[in-house]
């Protein structure tokens, strides 16, 4: 389809090279378009971590990277142990984690006719609870354990803390 021809080239040219995290963990593309995870500090492979089934990873933030799997699933990966945690089905979108906080986005219909908006924003944390639902039309990640977000009924910005609390 043109949006996963779109996607891997977006991939190709974003993420070909290795990608650090803080644990000295680096993603390296292999030539099969696997995935493998290598120590750093060792310059060695990394027992049992190739992924075949992702199709694209971002950095490691907060001890997670986020992937995209070739059947359109959204997850991370946990620098710790390299286990990989699927978000549900409904995710379209997810995003790094900043102050213990992930950003994730599922497709939304709206009750104010008005909106032309398709998307919600919601938070998880780091066990990939959702801590706060998906309701807004618009979200910044957090910085400093603040965010900023619009939900449906206000046309202004407001700011939440990460238990989503004004």
């Amino acid at each position: 389809t043109p949006n996963e021809q779109l996607i891997n080239k977006i991939c190709e040219v974003l993420w070909d090279v290795s990608i650090l995290n803080k644990r000295e963990r680096i993603f390296i593309k292999n030539n099969d378009g696997t995935w493998t995870v290598s120590d750093m500090f060792y310059n060695k492979y990394l027992q049992n971590e190739t992924f075949d089934n992702i199709l694209c990873a971002w950095q490691f933030s907060e001890g997670f990277a986020r992937i995209l799997t070739k059947d359109g699933r959204w997850g991370y990966i946990n620098g710790d142990d390299n286990v990989i945690n699927l978000l549900p089905e409904n995710v379209i979108r997810a995003y790094d984690f900043n102050c213990g906080r992930a950003k994730f986005e599922i497709k939304a219909t709206w009750e104010d006719e008005h909106r032309t908006d398709t998307y919600a924003f919601g938070f998880i944390d780091c066990r990939f609870n959702v801590v706060i639902k998906p309701i807004y039309i618009s979200a910044s990640d957090f910085n400093n354990n603040i965010c900023t977000v619009e939900d449906e009924f206000c046309y202004y910005k407001y700011k939440i803390n990460p238990k989503g609390e004004i």
